[in-house]
């Protein structure tokens, strides 16, 4: 749109704002495409803190004061340096043109110097006043903590953890200068729904209530950049609400009574509970949780070669639907060795032969490192481990370019990206490039499209460290990562059942896609996912699903979250609730 968009920002208090609100002013102020232009306080304020959090009395005010001060977390930040640093943001009271009679107009007014605001961010609770639209060219956005198509009132994160839903949302709305009549797509005559995310459930309300505040964050910043470079307002549909949550009923459209915190306070009990029995399980060696690697082919003429260059056929045989649930069941199981799981399964081929790289977690340890195995016929052969670093390893990205083999594993723990190069096929890896100094990343992977190279990643800068939410893309130099320069709408994805990869990025029959996890129902890993891609530049991007798969197709399983293939065979990885000895 040319030059930066100016934001106004709604708050009644800066001082005393919580962390969360900070962060997002802070990033508000540093971002080259914005200009926070000045603070408004409101005529009718908010609270100090987030409010709604506090409401109702009795068992719920008891028993959610007590949730917030155990379950719940706080953003660190330096406030004392934030403040300083917005100190010289213009404050102006929007009473002031309420008491001239010209609601709206001393914002625009050229005694304010704000003639030329783009947005104004509502940063208080409940629905901003009309008169704010006239005085920004975009309207007012406001944040709705909750998918604003099923939950209407209550407490945030309250009804979507004791109804135990697959997810909670994120809404931001928008206010237009509209009068009545003019379009009625919402709840009221000139708003609309700029976005929506959605966050895997967490146990405990006061967390989840928090944990969807924190994500607002990044969540504001990437549509507030989208507005500055598109230089119009993108909005989604009303529509209807998915993954079952329309089920609730009426019951989210209360504060909640005893029956409900009663119903609340067992889920959660139950909760915590089985985390503490998990403990004792991992003592006994039964291996809650344990991951576990399933093979199978494709039937002939199906074959596609997704990991070491473009092959012939459709992605993952959707049109046989080789991937349904019954042929999934007909997929052959090698079971980790004693006290083990093995997830994130590569393939590679290597000289004629089928090799598998993948997590290798020691439950005794702590730790996981990398080992390989190969595929002989229908038997998989244990080979042993090629790269332990004495810090957690998992999901080993390998690739081949200009005759090099290279390796990029997770390795959070190191804070830090690292690929690494085979000096000797399979056992011997070298160092090769390290990135992202200091920053925790997780599953990435690196894709080549024609001349351009792309590395997409998964990372967070919240305090809970979610690393299931958001993906991240950025334009390489190839496997040395010297160049790296971050796509404009970063995080390109914000939604727990599609943002983290689960496996390669390829092309098949023309055609970009990625495989994704579904993070949802309480469960890390609960699903796997083929996105298809349908563009990718530095300015915009979008992909579609096209399948999902859910751990329903053999007995016993409770997740599945990786997936490769290789000519005619491909390996998922899924989930036991318990491994045993």
């Amino acid at each position: 749109m040319g030059g930066r968009l100016r934001v106004g920002v709604a708050i009644a208090d800066v001082a005393h704002a919580e962390n969360w609100r900070l962060r997002l002013l802070e990033k508000i102020s540093d971002s080259k495409e914005l200009e926070l232009a000045a603070f408004i306080a409101p005529k009718v304020g908010g609270a100090k803190g987030e409010g709604a959090r506090k409401n109702g009395s009795g068992l719920f005010a008891f028993l959610h004061q007590l949730d917030d001060r155990l379950l719940a977390k706080r953003s660190p930040c330096d406030r004392t340096a934030i403040l300083q640093k917005l100190q010289p943001v213009k404050r102006i009271d929007e009473d002031r043109g309420e008491k001239r009679g010209d609601e709206g107009g001393l914002l625009a007014s050229p005694e304010t110097g704000l003639s030329g605001l783009d947005i104004i961010v509502w940063l208080e609770q409940g629905r901003p006043p009309r008169s704010l639209a006239k005085a920004a060219r975009f309207g007012v956005w406001w944040l709705y903590p909750a998918d604003d198509r099923i939950q209407r009132q209550g407490p945030p994160g309250f009804w979507e953890s004791c109804h135990q839903l697959p997810v909670s949302g994120l809404t931001l709305k928008a206010l237009l200068n509209e009068e009545p009549g003019e379009r009625r797509d919402c709840d009221e005559p000139g708003e609309r729904v700029v976005a929506r995310a959605f966050f895997n459930t967490k146990f405990s309300a006061a967390r989840n209530a928090d944990f969807i505040l924190e994500k607002a964050v990044a969540f504001i910043m990437r549509q507030l950049r989208q507005l500055a470079i598109a230089g119009e307002m993108a909005t989604e549909p009303a529509g209807e609400a998915g993954m079952g949550e329309a089920g609730l009923g009426g019951a989210q459209q209360q504060q909640p009574d005893a029956a409900a915190m009663i119903r609340y306070g067992a889920g959660l009990a139950g909760s915590l509970a089985r985390r503490a029995s998990d403990e004792l399980l991992v003592k006994g060696r039964l291996r809650p949780f344990m991951w576990t690697l399933m093979f199978g082919q494709r039937p002939a003429g199906e074959a596609i070669n997704g990991g070491q260059g473009e092959g012939s056929g459709g992605p993952f045989s959707l049109a046989s639907d080789n991937l349904a649930p019954d042929n999934l069941a007909k997929l052959i199981e090698a079971r980790p060795n004693s006290n083990e799981l093995w997830g994130d399964p590569f393939l590679f081929e290597k000289d004629g032969r089928t090799y598998v790289f993948f997590e290798n977690y020691n439950y005794a340890v702590g730790v996981a490192n990398i080992s390989v195995g190969e595929l002989v016929g229908d038997e998989f052969v244990f080979l042993g481990d090629v790269l332990n670093t004495g810090y957690h390893l998992s999901y080993p990205f390998i690739f081949e370019e200009q005759g090099e083999i290279y390796m990029m594993p997770e390795s959070y723990n190191s804070s830090r990206l690292e690929v690494w190069k085979c000096a000797s096929f399979p056992f011997e890896w070298r160092l090769h490039a390290t990135a992202f100094e200091g920053q925790h990343t997780v599953d990435s992977i690196l894709f080549r499209d024609e001349d351009q190279w792309w590395l997409f990643t998964n990372m967070s800068d919240e305090p809970y460290q979610d690393l299931c939410s958001e993906l991240y893309l950025f334009a390489v130099d190839g496997p040395d990562l010297r160049h790296i320069e971050p796509h404009a709408l970063n995080p390109v994805v914000i939604d727990t059942r599609y943002a983290r990869n689960g496996g390669r990025v390829f092309r098949s029959g023309g055609q970009l896609y990625r495989s994704s996890q579904n993070n949802s129902h309480g469960v890390y890993g609960y699903g796997v996912n083929l996105m298809r891609i349908d563009r990718l530049d530095l300015q915009n991007y979008s992909e579609t699903p096209v399948r999902q798969i859910s751990p329903d197709f053999k007995p016993g399983l409770v997740g599945c979250h990786h997936m490769d293939f290789l000519g005619d065979r491909f390996v998922i990885d899924a989930c036991r609730r318990y491994g045993g000895f």
